[in-house]
């Protein structure tokens, strides 16, 4: 024990040995061995990793990227709905601002018709004065529901494009997944090949299909060595009769069926 500080401590000397090398080396080159080696390692472990699990692995990829790609088709849902709503809200606006325009266009007239400055209105008389000032809120309550309209209008414009673009961004990652699912499927089909393959016999004897083959050969010389033999010794107690000679009619029939008085020979292009 040396200033509270065990010497005999197996720790201590390992990171002094630790210190001593890399400040030898330089800490850079011990780093670089240090990440050398994690990728090696993680190299190593990639390598010895079944095939079936991978496949499984790129399956399970697969399934979370499906799930992901739903909850996106989610809130496209919502988005979409939203935009709707958006629209009849807008299309709402315009009617009440269509309608604030022919009340006003009816104050307006009154105004500019009006020859004292008592209004009526239907049962009731109002001041000029008064009708001026109605007119004037209803004309800044116009220009804001104006407004509001159109910033709906932007905003349903700029939502619009938002789900446009990510309704693409989904098909194109769907496809994208179908892909990835069509070559998991093939990866599967050619592992359970090699498995098949390696799970045939390899007690193949060429030499037994040889004499099969052999043998077979054998056979058909036979037969049609005795079917030669019958056709000659049936041949000398056979009357052969003339074959009938055909007609140029019957080979036609044989080839058109019977001639048709309508039937008119087509012309090539040239001659229509």
């Amino acid at each position: 024990m040396f200033l509270g500080i065990d010497l005999t401590s197996k720790k201590l000397w390992t990171l002094l040995a630790a210190g001593a090398i890399a400040t030898s080396m330089g800490f850079g080159t011990v780093w670089s061995y240090v990440k050398t080696g994690h990728r090696m390692i993680g190299q190593t472990i990639r390598d010895h990793v079944p095939v079936q699990m991978e496949i499984e692995r790129l399956g399970q990829m697969i399934k979370e990227a499906e799930e992901q790609l739903r909850d996106d088709e989610r809130q496209l849902a919502t988005m979409e709905v939203q935009c709707e709503q958006l629209e009849e809200d807008i299309a709402e606006g315009q009617r009440r601002l269509q309608s604030a325009r022919r009340d006003m266009d009816k104050l307006a007239q009154l105004l500019e018709t009006a020859t004292s400055d008592r209004i009526t209105i239907g049962d009731r008389q109002y001041t000029r004065v008064a009708v001026e000032q109605e007119l004037q809120r209803r004309m800044d309550e116009y220009e804001f529901l104006e407004q509001s309209l159109n910033d709906r209008r932007k905003a349903l414009k700029e939502r619009r494009k938002y789900v446009t673009a990510m309704r693409e961004s989904i098909e194109r990652n769907w496809r994208d997944v179908q892909k990835l699912a069509l070559q998991r499927d093939g990866l599967k089909d050619q592992l359970r090949l090699l498995k098949l393959e390696k799970g045939k016999s390899s007690r193949f004897d060429a030499h037994k299909v040889a004499q099969a083959q052999h043998l077979a050969e054998e056979l058909v010389a036979k037969l049609r060595a005795e079917q030669k033999v019958r056709q000659t010794h049936l041949a000398e107690h056979r009357i052969e009769l003339p074959a009938p000679e055909e007609t140029a009619l019957t080979r036609y029939k044989k080839r058109f069926g019977e001639p048709s008085p309508s039937y008119r020979v087509p012309q090539p292009p040239d001659a229509q």
